[in-house]
């Protein structure tokens, strides 16, 4: 499974975004390292490769690694708790301004 969500986030990474970190970070680490580390990071603990440089990765040791709550964790979290029925409602902001306009307007 981890094997699926690897190969799609190397096929959805921002890839601008992830040159612009290798380029600002290159003095201080090695760019192939990051690479690579970035991969196997992303295999590992299901980061995304923008994980990898959001949370600095690059910078901390494999126990702090464990403790973020990657993009792997937060889809599996949002997977298992969010009713579906609910999930267009959500994803349309349009539909969920209509359907949760009372839940979060004082104004209904």
């Amino acid at each position: 499974m981890k094997l699926v969500y690897f190969f799609y986030f190397l096929l959805n990474a921002d890839y601008k975004k992830v040159w612009q970190s290798i380029r600002q970070q290159r003095k201080n680490h090695s760019v192939f390292k990051m690479i690579t580390d970035s991969l196997w990071c992303s295999f590992y603990y299901g980061s995304s490769i923008n994980d990898y440089f959001n949370f600095l990765f690059f910078e901390k040791s494999k126990e702090e690694r464990s403790e973020f709550a990657t993009t792997l964790f937060m889809y599996k979290f949002h997977k298992k708790l969010n009713n579906k029925k609910f999930i267009p409602k959500i994803d349309d902001k349009n539909k969920f301004r209509k359907y949760f306009k009372c839940k979060v307007s004082p104004r209904c």
